[in-house]
């Protein structure tokens, strides 16, 4: 028997013994807070350092239209109400192990068989389109990366019964939850229903019931798909073709696997440094982000100073204004006041003429009366 060591993942097995092929479902839930950024990534409308621009993604439901118009109208249309901190969709990564995709050399990074993936492209978008249905908004195929993978985008809108108010009646309203959508229960079933539709293709579930924590989408990413070096492959040694009594170091054969072994794990610090940079780098452009921030709050301030001063002199006018019109309507106060006065006085005067007027006309009617009088004595 022909042994056939993988340094890789630490496995030795037979040649001709196919290494087992998983199929892996993970899952994430998606916010109002991380929206924007799962469809950001899944549409490759931001810079991704592990992805090979060259190779792409195909998207097959949802084109043209971004993630979160998807979501928020499939929503809309189910006349569900979204709450505070609402799961406004469930993010579905389905992928298998690179032994599937590469059966030749599982290792080499990138790499996959045309005919095996459209079989199984074909399984996942029909296992997808029956369960979900209309609630599927998203299928994004990465190709762009270590092994090809499916984004879905799954809006949780259920059917529930709800009582009318004051009624001993019930109707049927769409509801956005994704607890009763995904939930331990029904992710296991979803498990077990995704390993029954990919078994024609040879790919088998994980061990049911294991203690083996569940990976969100994210820490998948961050585990398994690497920058875009590809790794020197580590070539598979035949041991019973190497001296059968002894393995010695000065074998060329031995010295020759070990020395592309090294290179395999330099390729992989190499991968590692690469990886760590590209963090530095996010990390470096959102100091300098927060730097041209806080100098344009610095800015604005100065700016918002400088008006202050200048509305502190429009200020000081005002008053100054206000000031003359108070001293004004002081002054005409004063003038009405004597206006008023005067007024007074002038009637006064003028009662006292008519009186004067009417002891005038008193004293002629006596004088004429005294007039008449002594001419009829003459």
């Amino acid at each position: 028997m022909v042994l056939v060591c993988d340094i890789k993942r630490g496995l030795a097995f037979s040649k001709g013994e196919a290494q087992m092929a998983y199929a892996i479902c993970r899952t994430e839930k998606i916010t109002a807070g991380n929206l924007n950024s799962a469809g950001q990534h899944n549409r490759r409308e931001v810079d991704v350092p592990n992805a090979d621009p060259d190779r792409g993604i195909r998207t097959y439901i949802g084109k043209g239209k971004s993630i979160p118009d998807l979501v928020h109208a499939r929503i809309e249309k189910a006349g569900a109400k979204i709450r505070k901190n609402s799961v406004l969709a469930q993010e579905l990564l389905l992928t298998a192990s690179p032994e599937y995709f590469r059966p030749e050399d599982s290792s080499e990074y990138g790499a996959f068989d045309s005919t095996r993936l459209d079989a199984w492209l074909k399984k996942n978008r029909a296992f997808l389109t029956e369960k979900y249905g209309a609630n599927l908004v998203a299928v994004d195929l990465h190709l762009d990366e270590a092994t090809p993978h499916i984004h879905a985008l799954v809006v949780p809108i259920v059917e529930k019964q709800q009582k009318l108010r004051g009624k001993d009646e019930y109707i049927t309203v769409n509801k956005l939850s994704a607890n009763d959508m995904f939930n331990p229960r029904t992710l296991r079933i979803l498990q077990d229903e995704y390993a029954k539709a990919m078994k024609p293709l040879g790919l088998k579930r994980g061990v049911k019931g294991s203690k083996a924590k569940h990976e969100e989408v994210k820490k998948f990413y961050g585990q398994s798909h690497d920058p875009v070096i590809k790794p020197t492959p580590v070539p598979p040694i035949k041991f019973d073709e190497l001296p059968s009594l002894a393995i010695r170091a000065s074998d060329n054969k031995l010295r020759q696997w070990l020395d592309q072994v090294a290179q395999g794990i330099e390729d992989k610090l190499k991968i590692a440094v690469e990886r760590m940079a590209a963090e530095l780098g996010k990390v470096s452009k959102q100091a300098q982000a927060y730097e041209r921030r806080w100098k344009a709050e610095k800015q604005r301030t100065a700016t918002l100073l400088r008006d202050f001063g200048s509305l502190e002199g429009i200020r000081t006018v005002i008053e100054q204004k206000d000031a003359e019109i108070a001293a004004e309507k002081l002054l005409n106060e004063g003038l009405r006041a004597e206006v008023s006065d005067v007024t007074e006085k002038l009637d006064v005067a003028q009662a006292a003429n008519e009186g004067l007027e009417k002891q005038v006309q008193v004293l002629k009617f006596e004088a004429r009366i005294e007039q008449k009088g002594s001419e009829i004595s003459l």
